[in-house]
């Protein structure tokens, strides 16, 4: 449902006019609804599927692995692949002209909304942690996308767009 709403809001950018309507922008049409159709899914499951605690309980946690602590290595590897999708999705739809920086503000701006709301509405747990592994994740995220364009100009020849 939120990836046709998204569709449907995206493809009101161009009107009615069929002529307008082109495979190129049709494609794009699809990357910004996965992107908003991912970041919904951030948003519901980083926040909106937490239970009421204390945010302020574990502020400074889960800095590091530990050795027999198996729940808590698996919450910083969730963090750190959360935020891969999402980045590689960002670019893919918005493709900026420096992805590296543009990586690097969307995981960080949208890490701290989400671990901020989470303080504001109380549910789940406000941790500086997370913040660090997200972040962490949408640069892994960027270096992937940038070593797909790098593969992709060696095939083709040129930074074709995708």
């Amino acid at each position: 449902m939120t990836l046709l709403l998204a569709l449907g809001m995206a493809g009101m950018k161009w009107g009615n006019d069929i002529r307008k309507w082109k495979p190129g922008r049709m494609l794009a049409q699809w990357r910004y609804g996965l992107f908003l159709f991912y970041l919904s899914f951030l948003l519901i499951s980083a926040v909106l599927s937490r239970s009421q605690v204390d945010p302020l309980r574990n502020v400074m946690s889960h800095f590091w692995f530990r050795k027999g602590n198996v729940m808590w290595n698996n919450e910083i590897i969730e963090n750190i692949l959360f935020f891969i999708p999402y980045t590689v999705l960002f670019l893919a739809a918005f493709r900026p002209a420096r992805p590296w920086a543009a990586a690097l503000a969307v995981s960080a701006a949208t890490t701290c909304a989400l671990e901020v709301s989470q303080l504001v509405l109380r549910l789940g747990e406000f941790q500086l942690s997370d913040m660090l592994y997200n972040t962490l994740g949408g640069m892994i995220g960027c270096l992937l996308w940038m070593a797909a364009v790098l593969v992709r100009k060696k095939i083709y020849g040129c930074a074709a767009r995708w």
